[in-house]
């Protein structure tokens, strides 16, 4: 199965259903092994231009951001990093997920 399936699959709800709420809900985390970067994805919908995500960014900054996954793994790959989807996350809102940070795998 592929990541967008994966998204698709955990339950996200629609595009602008939680748009930067206090309380929205992260349904999957994205990391990239071996660095530091996270994504908390909160919503996701199906477009002709592919899966655009919606969610909390944690790179060398923290932000909110909308973009297809598409060009998120791209951007990431010219920068010699890869996504995976974090198989033992559950749902919880992004301020609790980012409370409890866990590390990335090696």
């Amino acid at each position: 199965m592929d990541m967008s399936e994966l998204i698709v699959r955990s339950g996200v709800p629609a595009l602008s259903s939680q748009h930067a709420s206090k309380g929205a809900i992260a349904y999957v985390r994205l990391v990239s092994p071996g660095s530091s970067w996270e994504c908390y994805i909160s919503e996701a919908s199906m477009t002709t231009d592919g899966l655009v995500i919606y969610g909390y960014f944690i790179a060398d900054t923290r932000f909110w951001y909308q973009m297809t996954l598409t060009k998120l793994v791209r951007l990431l790959a010219e920068s010699g990093l890869s996504i995976v989807v974090d198989d033992a996350f559950t749902p919880l809102s992004v301020s609790d997920a980012l409370n409890i940070r866990r590390p990335h795998a090696a």
